[in-house]
């Protein structure tokens, strides 16, 4: 106990070590709970709470909704791209 009592004496400025004094009482002893853990979900190994299923399915919803429309719009400025390109050859080899 006397690790404690320093302890307490370094916490406190001015505390005198010899008035720090330390009282032993009994706990009660902690009820014990079958199954307290939470019941987890795991998508795509990743661990989630029950509650929070739907929230993650809407978010990664979304994030594949905008990978497939950043897609498209990639594709569609190649094509794009790709005709202006052939349009200025194609001027160009008539001139």
């Amino acid at each position: 106990m006397p690790e404690i009592k320093q302890l307490v004496m370094s916490s406190i400025e001015g505390l005198q070590y010899d008035n720090v004094s330390i009282v032993m009482i009994a706990a009660d002893e902690m009820p014990t709970v079958a199954n307290s853990a939470p019941a987890w979900v795991d998508i795509f190994n990743i661990r989630i709470a029950p509650e929070s299923t739907p929230r993650f399915w809407a978010i990664f919803s979304g994030v594949v909704a905008l990978a497939v429309v950043n897609l498209l719009i990639a594709v569609a400025a190649i094509l794009r791209w790709r005709t202006a390109v052939s349009q200025v050859r194609q001027g160009a080899a008539a001139a």
